[in-house]
């Protein structure tokens, strides 16, 4: 009888039976627009039972808070389309609200026994946890003779604390490890600094690299920053001038996923729409020997031994706080991804004809949104994946999105990740404000055949990224990618690169190769426009740009510049750059 009532609440517009979730109802509703579902969890609990019409479930205004992530697979679905639709105000939030604070010496204290934390948000924006030093950077004087297990500062160190965490800077990624020990000078760390590749030896990148360490109640200096004390088992934050307990916002990240669309291998669920949600508040612990990122926030993990082979066999994201995988005809619109402590939202393994359309992704730890996966998953023999062309993801969206801020714990992160995938459309986005790269598309660092291909990167914004790490660009390639289009792109402001490599407006890496590069504005680079490393046949067509002085258009690393065919390439002055900017910005 229970679905009676609900039966009757059906769209004149969709034909649709519509449900109602409301984070202030009572609780023990039904769905029905007078006795909505207090909570989201419920709504997605009832869903296989739910009648066989096409379902919409209405979010009221508030936070609807989780504390394990929102699962749809196909017993949730039912082979019916499902949208959930919420107002400017609904918020799916996997945060805990901080509510028990003292005032101890000008500090508030909060109790707090269940592990790390990672992030605080204060009234809505993420607090920095302190640092020494409270901006810029030390230099690493030398390593010890492992390379991997500590150095001597070339500025005297702080005492060492409870809970004390270094962040190491490589050219394109970081590790962040417990500090073991400080005598003077020298640092031990409690963890292999560096990915296990021999290149990440910490030696290796800029001479004398950057570091800080984190998350010391010395380092409590600065108004609006925070340390976790895992000894006394606290929080502690130094207000801002004004501020009062109980009149303040204070969440941690609490929930590890939000929510996860997801089917299997040769069994895609389908039709599920996703309209003006906000995604806010997802926790991510590193392991106790801390994380070293190889490259756009993919690592290895430390919770296990490691297995014999190749070791990218076993990377891994970052994870993501929304993710796809085996769906077909997902699409988040005007939907928002903020505040989380991993990386954003992926339309992932087997996704096809997805879509995120004008969602905005800002203030997340790790990579804001991707597409795709790289080549890691084994089939049952054993084999890559891409061995079985059918199940890469392919003909998936990320359209007219607003990407910014990205990466900011995990520094290697970019702002779009596109992996092995095939027939991609990257069109129309803004991507801004990040440490490392824009837009990252291709996972294979050599010429090998894989699905990636048919892709198009069109109409983008990408300006002021590379901000903080090296050895990346505007866009990002990687691997052959035969059919692929990087077209009327926008990139501006990239910096002089702060590592031994040089950042770049593109930046094409090793294999890439078989497709166009046309037609983009390029400019206020501190490099060159187009770099090129170990890259194969590759054809650059009337492109514009702005050079610095004495600075080539094309850089070649280990690439024989005849496999690049460069024409019809135009070198802008002043004018003629005021110019192009007024076209592109009237498109």
């Amino acid at each position: 009888m229970k679905w009676i009532a609900l039966l009757l609440s059906i769209s004149p517009l969709t034909g649709a039976v519509e449900w109602h979730v409301d984070p202030g109802a009572a609780p023990s509703g039904d769905g029905s627009s007078d006795r909505p579902f207090a909570m989201l969890s419920e709504a997605v609990a009832a869903l296989p039972a739910a009648p066989q019409e096409p379902l919409t479930l209405i979010l009221a205004d508030g936070a609807h808070r989780i504390r394990e992530p929102l699962v749809l697979g196909p017993s949730e679905l039912r082979g019916q389309p499902l949208t959930i639709r919420g107002g400017e105000g609904a918020v799916v939030s996997g945060g805990r609200r901080l509510t028990d604070w003292r005032i101890e010496d000008g500090r508030w204290v909060h109790p707090w026994d269940d592990g790390p934390i990672r992030e605080l948000f204060v009234d809505g924006r993420r607090a920095p946890r302190s640092r020494f030093p409270a901006s810029g950077w030390l230099r690493m004087e030398k390593p010890l003779p492992d390379k991997r297990s500590g150095f001597t500062s070339q500025d005297e160190l702080p005492d060492r604390e409870p809970g004390l965490e270094l962040l190491f800077l490589h050219d394109w990624s970081v590790s962040r490890v417990p500090v073991a020990s400080i005598e003077g000078h020298l640092l031990k760390a409690g963890g292999p600094i560096g990915f296990p590749a021999p290149h990440f030896v910490i030696d290796h990148f800029e001479p004398h690299p950057r570091f800080c360490l984190e998350n010391g109640l010395a380092f409590l200096t600065e108004p609006g920053t925070w340390c976790h004390d895992p000894v006394g088992k606290r929080l502690v934050y130094l207000p801002r001038p004004g501020q009062v307990p109980g009149a303040t916002d204070m969440v941690v990240p609490a929930a590890t996923q939000l929510l996860r669309i997801a089917g299997e291998p040769g069994k895609r669920v389908a039709d599920v729409r996703v309209e003006g949600l906000t995604f806010r508040h997802c926790r991510w612990d590193i392991e106790p020997q801390g994380y070293a990122e190889a490259q756009a926030t993919k690592y290895l993990p430390r919770d296990k031994p490691r297995g014999e082979g190749d070791v990218t066999q076993q990377w891994r994201f970052v994870p993501w706080a929304v993710e796809v995988e085996w769906a077909g005809h997902v699409v988040f619109a005007d939907c928002r991804f903020e505040q989380l402590g991993g990386s954003g939202v992926l339309l992932g393994a087997g996704t096809r004809d997805c879509a995120l359309e004008r969602c905005v992704v800002r203030d997340v730890s790790g990579n804001g949104a991707g597409l795709g996966e790289g080549g890691e998953r084994r089939l049952e023999d054993g084999r890559s994946w891409i061995h079985r062309p059918e199940q890469a993801a392919g003909g998936n969206r990320i359209d007219r999105c607003r990407v910014s801020h990205c990466g900011r714990q995990f520094h290697g992160a970019v702002g779009i990740w596109a992996g092995l995938v095939g027939d991609a459309r990257i069109t129309g986005n803004t991507v801004e404000r990040l440490p490392y790269t824009g837009i990252s598309i291709g996972w294979k660092w050599d010429a090998e055949p894989t699905p990636c291909g048919g892709n198009r990167v069109e109409g983008n914004h990408i300006r002021h990224v590379m901000r903080l790490l090296s050895d990346g660009g505007g866009i990002y390639t990687l691997g052959r990618q035969p059919g692929t289009v990087l077209r009327g792109n926008h990139i501006h402001h990239i910096p002089l690169n702060s590592g031994r490599a040089e950042s770049n407006g593109m930046f094409l890496d090793q294999g890439s190769s078989e497709f166009v590069i046309e037609r983009n504005l390029i400019h206020h680079t501190d490099r060159s426009p187009l770099r090129f490393h170990r890259a194969g046949p590759l054809e650059v067509r009337a492109n514009a740009w702005r050079l610095p002085p004495e600075i080539p258009a094309l850089r070649f690393n280990n690439t024989d510049p005849a496999t690049i065919d460069a024409h019809d390439n135009r070198v802008l002055d002043a004018a003629g750059l005021e110019a192009e900017r007024g076209r592109w910005s009237g498109r």
